[in-house]
């Protein structure tokens, strides 16, 4: 489940595909998979991401990737995204068509530059903004290992199952690709995700700054 990808893996999604998986057992397989990875000197390592944890490259390897693949790339959003995300930050959520309005022109093309980088989000009817637990944001760092302290000996079917899935453990779902805006009903509505907060160096929205017309 892990080597899938996508959302950080969390107790409740592995519960979800590993019958009987419980919170502690969940833990005390992450940290068997560990060590294992340590003993053989495997170039990757289970780490904490948000509220769960992913399967990331150690940092002694991380220029043979940047050999590869190049180093981080900067983000730089034009005017018009700004404009559109300042608008999603501040009156959120509200649709395509209210942000529109609100520009006096199509924001199509922002809102979708926008979703890929993970900046915003699409809240669907009956769905509400991230809490501010999730919102918060984690000094996450790739040389942050996940504790390696001793805890009782994992069920090794547990973490086979974690480390590779098989029949008994489908693989966790990989999110499916934002549909275009253009295709969504009116009920669909957008919002800031927590990579928004950290983009910004922000710990909740609360710490936006106020605007004039909120004095």
């Amino acid at each position: 489940m892990l080597f899938v990808g996508g959302p950080p893996l969390t107790p409740a999604t592995a519960a979800s595909a590993i019958r009987g998986l419980t919170e502690e057992r969940f833990h005390q397989a992450l940290h068997a998979l560990n060590r294992r990875y340590r003993r053989q000197k495997r170039p990757y390592a289970i780490v904490p991401r948000e509220d769960g944890f992913v399967l990331t490259l150690l940092p002694a390897y991380q220029h043979l990737r940047e050999r590869l693949y190049g180093g981080p790339r900067t983000v730089r959003l034009s005017q018009a995204a700004l404009d559109v995300l300042a608008i999603v930050a501040y009156r959120q959520p509200l649709t395509k068509a209210e942000v529109d309005a609100l520009r006096g022109q199509e924001s199509g093309p922002q809102l979708r530059q926008l979703l890929r980088l993970g900046l915003i989000t699409m809240l669907h009817r009956g769905e509400s903004l991230p809490s501010p637990a999730s919102e918060a944001p984690t000094a996450y760092s790739p040389s942050a290992e996940s504790p390696a302290a001793e805890t009782p000996t994992a069920n090794p079917r547990t973490a086979k199952q974690l480390d590779s899935p098989g029949p008994e453990s489908p693989a966790a779902e990989v999110p499916a690709p934002q549909p275009h805006p253009s295709t969504l009903t009116q009920a669909v509505r957008y919002g800031t995700t927590p990579r928004f907060l950290r983009f910004f160096g922000l710990t909740s929205l609360d710490d936006l700054p106020r605007l004039a017309t909120d004095t």
